[in-house]
């Protein structure tokens, strides 16, 4: 058997093209070779449907080689894709363009994108690997038999670093999964989320590492990752044909979000403010979402004034009484020797760090985490964090439960630093720089305060630290502690923003 599928790819292509091909036997492996230049890698996707209209493989033609197969183990199908029978009957190739992609890279130009169908045995480029999340009868939702969410990786009760925003060759990022895992082991990760754009991993390489399932919603009025999740969200197709429809994709966009809520994904709000990819949803209720990225890709040129302004936006997010917490994520989609323009280090993952404290280390341990907001965000260095009232430990994310005259003790060890870092505590959006200690028998900065929540007016209240290079450089962030609740006075991103752009001209 051996088809070639040809698409007439020009500026006047409907969003999504599609072909149906034959199979008139079953076969053990089916294996399709996209011939596509570089320039136009990531023009877009490639979904195959089965005979029962069932997906059985879904990439975004990126970078690296095409060569991709789909057979009856995880060996013989491709990264995006599910194993199983390769059935006799109508099986479908849809394209899903980027057409405003198309229009920049060819103009009034045609391309003809030759993809050839065969049985004929053939090595693929990236296959699934050891760890498989999904078989022909789950389809391309994960598997809870395949995935389990309770397996323990680590028994220790400690803070765990890994990295909430990644990209493989499963999306546009460089980096194949082995080769992802080489840089998380090299930086001391413990767990890794990979978040393809519109995409979700269907299994992953062996790896020590521990790897939960992601998914990045990308839309033209901003990305939000969705961790927690066990199944491609419903109306994802839907935003990749109407990909530019700004209309259609707030409508899609909200509906993902409602879906993710009810299926009790996490949310979370990838760099909000960064140049081209900054979050524009501006009706977004911020109780429809639980994170935001304060740091997203330090290496980045745009990055340094993007982040700073999601720090603050955050911070105006608590003073409102909204408990919202911060994520890092690495956002990383180069090979490791590779550095943007402007950049003196590379982009991979694990920078920045972010830090989740966990009982012992599962799955849905790490995700509990998350949602309780037991997460600190770090370059270059590891925190360690004591917190302290009424004799009862707390951690970053916690509503500290006071009394009257209630003495809060806050301890800090920071390590791995050169240089003496800048510290600040922001109390109520107000931010005061305190005393650092240099410990020379351990090589650690610590700092040692103690404060008070207003217990007698009963007032919302919060307090967080913010670590600095001495030029002011982001080197971490540590979830707030709170107390108490606060009537809110704005419940959308876009009116909080509005209220934030007029303070800052004022």
């Amino acid at each position: 058997m051996k088809n070639i599928i040809t698409f007439q790819i020009n500026k006047d292509c409907q969003s999504i093209i599609s072909k149906e091909f034959y199979i008139l036997d079953e076969l053990e492996q089916l294996y399709i070779k996209v011939n596509i230049p570089e320039k136009l890698a990531c023009m877009g996707y490639i979904l195959i449907k089965d005979e029962s209209d069932s997906i059985r493989l879904h990439k975004l033609l990126g970078h690296g080689s095409q060569n991709l197969g789909i057979g009856k183990t995880s060996m013989l199908t491709s990264i995006g894709g599910v194993p199983g029978k390769i059935n006799v009957g109508k099986w479908t190739l849809n394209i899903y363009l980027f057409t405003e992609y198309i229009d920049q890279f060819l103009g009034d130009k045609t391309f003809d994108l030759n993809i050839i169908v065969t049985d004929k045995k053939e090595n693929i480029s990236e296959p699934i690997g050891g760890q498989c999340w999904v078989n022909e009868n789950t389809g391309i939702d994960i598997g809870i038999q395949s995935y389990d969410f309770e397996k323990i990786y680590n028994n220790k009760s400690r803070w765990y670093k890994g990295d909430f925003h990644t990209h493989t060759t499963l999306s546009d990022g460089k980096e194949t999964v082995k080769n992802a895992m080489k840089k998380a082991q090299d930086t001391n990760m413990d767990f890794y989320i990979p978040t393809e754009h519109n995409v979700l991993h269907t299994g992953w390489c062996d790896t020590d590492i521990m790897i939960v399932p992601g998914i990045e919603i990308t839309t033209d009025l901003g990305h939000c990752n969705l961790f927690n999740v066990r199944k491609l969200p419903s109306n994802v197709l839907n935003i990749l044909e109407y990909s530019i429809d700004k209309k259609m994709i707030k409508n899609y966009l909200e509906k993902i979000i409602r879906e993710s809520k009810k299926e009790n994904c996490i949310v979370s709000i990838n760099h909000p403010f960064l140049h081209i990819w900054k979050w524009s949803y501006g009706d977004l209720r911020f109780e429809d979402f639980h994170c935001i990225e304060i740091v997203n890709d330090p290496t980045y040129i745009f990055a340094k004034e993007a982040n700073d302004k999601a720090i603050r936006f955050l911070d105006l997010i608590w003073n409102d009484g909204h408990i919202i917490y911060g994520i890092g994520g690495s956002d990383s989609h180069n090979l490791i020797e590779e550095l943007y323009d402007g950049a003196h280090e590379p982009s991979i993952p694990g920078d920045p760090g972010t830090f989740v404290f966990c009982d012992s280390l599962t799955p849905n341990n790490l995700l509990e985490g998350v949602r309780n907001g037991h997460i600190y965000v770090a370059r270059y260095c590891n925190i360690d964090i004591e917190i302290t009232a009424n004799n009862k430990r707390y951690l970053p994310g916690d509503e500290i439960i006071i009394q009257n005259n209630t003495n809060i003790n806050y301890k800090v060890s920071i390590n791995g630093l050169k240089e003496k870092p800048i510290v600040y505590s922001v109390i109520d959006n107000v931010k005061k720089q305190i005393e650092v200690h240099q410990n020379l028998q351990n090589s650690t900065y610590e700092i040692d305060i103690d404060f008070e929540f207003d217990n007698i007016n009963h007032v919302f209240q919060w307090m967080r630290l913010d670590i600095r290079t001495i030029d002011g450089d982001f080197l971490g962030y540590i979830n707030p502690i709170y107390h108490g609740k606060k009537e809110h006075k704005y419940l959308t991103f876009k009116e909080l923003l509005l209220a934030m752009e007029e303070k800052l001209e004022d």
